[in-house]
């Protein structure tokens, strides 16, 4: 459960359990005044105390209201997570270090030329700019090379726009046997569900790369049975979300 404040979390017990908590102001005494005042700048230990327990009486009677069906436990346990680390290729670690030598300059208070990081890297010259097979790419490619003889259908969810394009670029140049479709935010409402119809119901379509914030909610991608987060999310549970459009 991820709320943003605890009085949502008494909103949302109050359709599942509505004895848990009493009324708002009730729960307000008893839960929210002590656990915010132990949070504050020089709280007592006994504040702190009192915080800690209220903490985890809330945590104890949320996890006793919390239930999953057979077939979603079921389904659960045939999904394998697997997270692999990545070094970098020579060519990113001269990117980095050109990056960082132009950065030296960037971040001296007396410098009054403002660039993003983006234009730094972006205008250093000892580095060629070009789309390469970095290690994460090559990984990509041996994904879909097994992927494709199991007859699998790939999901690939990336943060960036920079990464879409990348992905995308790297697929049309480097793997033009898969034909593949993408999402991102800028696609009209027609043109996304074209995209997401051809990825369900059509036997050639087997990849599909989205932007996570734009395709982490809202649609069904159930033919799809590899996923692939190729960046990360500053949120876990929207990484979660963005899995549940293929695990339906």
């Amino acid at each position: 459960m991820i709320q943003n404040s605890l009085l949502d979390v008494h909103s949302l017990m109050k359709i599942i359990a509505p004895e848990s908590f009493g009324s708002p102001r009730e729960f307000q005494q008893y839960y929210i005044t002590p656990i915010n005042r132990g949070f504050l700048p020089g709280s007592s230990s006994q504040d702190r105390s009192l915080m800690m327990e209220r903490i985890s009486e809330l945590n104890f009677i949320i996890s006793a209201r919390s239930f999953r069906t057979k077939e979603v436990d079921s389904i659960q346990k045939t999904i394998t997570n697997t997270v692999l680390f990545l070094t970098p290729t020579p060519d990113q670690v001269r990117m980095h270090s050109a990056v960082m030598k132009e950065a030296n300059d960037y971040f001296d208070p007396a410098n009054e030329d403002h660039h993003n990081i983006f234009q730094i890297a972006a205008k250093s010259q000892s580095v060629d700019h070009h789309l390469d097979i970095n290690h994460k790419l090559g990984l990509v490619e041996q994904i879909l090379t097994t992927a494709a003889k199991r007859d699998d259908k790939v999901v690939i969810f990336v943060t960036l726009t920079e990464s879409l394009l990348e992905v995308t670029e790297y697929l049309r140049h480097h793997h033009p046997q898969s034909r593949y479709k993408y999402l991102q935010g800028n696609m009209t409402s027609n043109a996304r569900s074209e995209a997401v119809r051809a990825f369900n119901n059509e036997s050639e379509t087997r990849v599909i790369v989205i932007m996570m914030g734009t395709g982490s909610v809202g649609i069904s991608l159930v033919s799809g049975n590899v996923v692939l987060f190729y960046n990360t999310s500053w949120n876990p549970y929207i990484e979660y979300q963005a899995m549940s459009r293929v695990n339906r």
